[in-house]
């Protein structure tokens, strides 16, 4: 089931969000959260005319009716406003962190963790944070 459950996630990223395909939210999402989903999705399309979502190593790790993966979202900002910011042309990238809940090949809930404190900084919404201190560790521990 894990694999299956993984296998859909990746479509849905392929087919709903890089392909720019609303009408297949349908498809891959239950009557419970489609509104919900269809709206993110013009939400972002709105101000992003040329969004793309890129799957992050570790990638997909699933258990049970559970997937969750990190993804890195980009786009031009150059289509509309976007979280009341007007158009800046710029190419923006931030982070996400997604948890979904797929019940009988349909996703039933979905959870997201996204860097807006790095997305509204490129917007120009807020001036940049400067700290010394990293929130993140590597192998080599820098």
């Amino acid at each position: 089931m894990s694999e299956r459950n993984k296998a859909l996630v990746r479509e849905i990223f392929e087919e709903v969000w890089n392909q720019r395909q609303p009408g297949k939210i349908a498809d891959f999402y239950s009557e419970s959260v489609r509104d919900e989903i269809a709206a993110h999705f013009r939400e972002l399309l709105d101000g992003f005319s040329d969004l793309h979502v890129s799957l992050q190593d570790p990638g997909l790790i699933a258990e049970g009716d559970y997937v969750a993966m990190r993804l890195t979202v980009s786009g031009t900002h150059d289509s509309g406003p976007f979280a009341g910011q007007v158009p800046s042309g710029k190419r923006i990238t931030w982070a996400s962190l997604r948890i979904f809940k797929i019940v009988d090949g349909m996703v039933v809930a979905t959870w997201a963790m996204q860097d807006r404190l790095s997305l509204m900084e490129q917007l120009g919404a807020i001036q940049p944070v400067e700290s010394g201190v990293h929130w993140f560790a590597t192998q080599d521990g820098e």
